[in-house]
């Protein structure tokens, strides 16, 4: 009999428990400041965690780290934005002219944009998984692709740092973090179905995934043009 990927999920000790197992103090204040630095210690570990051992450990992860998941997911779709924002700051900051860089038309914006395209991802993984019979929730493919993405972000941060001391180095691991982020769909969907012979296989539920996302871009492109074109308007000091 198959199991579930939630009940598979359980047999996993290496990340930190969930989040309400947690205990905090009494009182609003304090109560919110332990709560945030118990989050903080589990989400560290659990990172650590998946960085040692990315595909063993996060085939593995479940409903269970929901948590865990989608604070990579933000911390993933903050990177790329932070990371233009400051490049944006630097490179105007050496010009002759320097005009205000809005935080919320380089960062805000595309940051938003981000968390749901992913979301939507996540949610066209969870549909194609269905059709291979994977008895597994949103909220188990939402956590996984959090955790696969563990690598991608670490990638990406390390490059945040590098722009920060204006070296063009950056570049590389922005490169590696963006190719590592399009690498994890064959690992999610194959940790799902890998011990599920029935239904759709899994490599043309690989390959409808990919169409899936492929379509999903082409609905979001008109808009995601129009983004990037008020944010080159917003930094062009000629009016052109």
């Amino acid at each position: 009999m198959q199991t579930s990927q939630g009940e598979s999920s359980q047999s996993y000790q290496q990340v930190p428990p969930s989040y309400q197992n947690s205990q905090t103090v009494p009182g609003n204040g304090q109560q919110y400041l332990e709560k945030g630095k118990t989050i903080s210690k589990l989400y560290f570990s659990y990172f650590l965690s998946v960085l040692k051992s990315p595909v063993p450990t996060a085939e593995r992860i479940g409903k269970k780290e929901l948590t865990n998941g989608i604070i990579t997911i933000v911390l993933f779709a903050l990177m790329i934005p932070l990371m233009t924002f400051f490049g944006l700051k630097g490179l105007l900051e050496d010009s002759f002219y320097s005009p205000d860089v809005s935080f919320s038309a380089v960062v805000l914006k595309p940051f938003f944009t981000l968390v749901v395209i992913l979301a939507l991802i996540a949610v066209i993984i969870f549909g194609v998984i269905k059709l291979g019979k994977s008895p597994a929730s949103l909220l188990d493919v939402i956590s996984r692709l959090g955790a696969f993405l563990v690598v991608p972000t670490a990638l990406l941060f390390i490059a945040l740092i590098i722009s920060l001391i204006g070296s063009v180095f950056f570049a590389v691991f922005l490169i590696l973090g963006l190719v590592g982020a399009s690498l994890i769909i064959p690992l999610i969907v194959y940790s799902f179905k890998r011990e599920i012979n029935k239904g759709l296989d899994t490599f043309y539920c690989t390959f409808l995934v990919y169409i899936g996302i492929a379509i999903l871009f082409v609905v979001l492109g008109e808009q995601a043009f129009y983004e990037i074109e008020n944010m080159i308007n917003n930094f062009d000091p000629f009016g052109f």
